[in-house]
């Protein structure tokens, strides 16, 4: 029978996480050669693209088992929000893992992130299945965090402009008028940009304190 478009897509993000990584390709009950076919060339059959679907969910299932255990007690369920900022996921998923509710087990890149976090905060052990991404992944991080603070320091730095322009008519406001929509579009402009840099920043040194 021929695929669906659903099952290809399905097939496509399967292979994805396979080829990411490569050792999940062991833990699945078919010939290598024939595994190499459907992850270069051809698409499986639909049996066994559910097969591997349910192994991969079962895999991601024993993973958030193990992560629950530590997460209960590294996180207090109440700084649940801060924590969660920090690794970069809701607070809700790190509630529903510690609370064993979640009704799919999480992403392999969401588990990478909290696994990164508790390594950093608690020396926990980086799954087999996400070492070789350690690296990779923290290259990303400090990155991203150096693209933001740029971004937020740029954004801060032109809004010197828009100050002066507001001090201008503040000053002559006998002929501007009344020009407090611009004062309140300036001062929310800068609030938001300090609490993105203060975010960016808390992020950076979270990370850089790891690395002592």
């Amino acid at each position: 029978m021929q695929l669906t478009g659903g099952q290809k897509n399905k097939w496509i993000r399967l292979k994805k996480e396979l080829l990411k990584r490569p050792l999940l390709i062991t833990i699945l009950p078919y010939n290598k050669d024939i595994l190499y076919q459907y992850l270069t060339n051809t698409f499986p059959e639909k049996e066994i693209i559910e097969r591997v679907d349910s192994i991969l969910l079962k895999k991601r299932s024993e993973l958030c088992d193990t992560l629950r255990e530590e997460l209960s007690i590294v996180v207090p369920y109440r700084e649940a929000p801060h924590y969660s900022k920090l690794i970069g996921i809701s607070d809700t998923i790190i509630r529903n893992i510690i609370d064993d509710k979640l009704k799919t087990p999480v992403s392999f890149d969401t588990i990478l992130k909290i696994e990164v976090y508790l390594h950093l905060i608690s020396n926990y052990e980086i799954s087999e299945l996400n070492k070789s991404l350690l690296k990779p992944y923290l290259d990303n991080v400090f990155c991203d965090l150096s693209n933001k603070l740029r971004k937020v320091s740029e954004e801060i730095f032109l809004l010197s402009s828009r100050i002066d322009s507001l001090k201008h008519k503040l000053i002559e406001r006998d002929i501007y008028g009344d020009v407090s929509q611009e004062r309140s579009l300036v001062q929310n402009y800068l609030n938001y940009n300090l609490k993105e840099h203060a975010k960016a920043v808390e992020n950076f040194h979270f990370f850089i304190d790891r690395f002592k």
